[in-house]
């Protein structure tokens, strides 16, 4: 799974961020992946000992649906900054 999603989300990153500021753009993003992942992991395990592995999992396709959803709808054309000066 990392293996495909890293290099599409470098890549990604790598166009939204432009060169100047990729290196704090690679920061952010792997710190929100951490910090998101440590918070997801805890309350899936929450979910998973206090109801039943069907509510944990039941969690993660609907967080999934809102996630697509909100992808789906985003305009980046407005996001994008495209650099001038190669």
């Amino acid at each position: 799974y990392l293996a495909s999603v890293d290099p599409i989300s470098r890549a990604y990153i790598a166009d939204l961020a432009g060169k100047n500021k990729r290196g704090r753009a690679y920061g952010y993003y792997y710190l929100s992946v951490g910090l998101i992942s440590l918070g997801e992991a805890l309350l899936f395990g929450f979910i998973y000992d206090t109801f039943s592995f069907t509510w944990a999992f039941i969690y993660t396709a609907v967080l999934l649906v809102i996630f697509i959803i909100v992808f789906a709808i985003t305009d980046f054309s407005k996001i994008i900054k495209k650099e001038e000066n190669f």
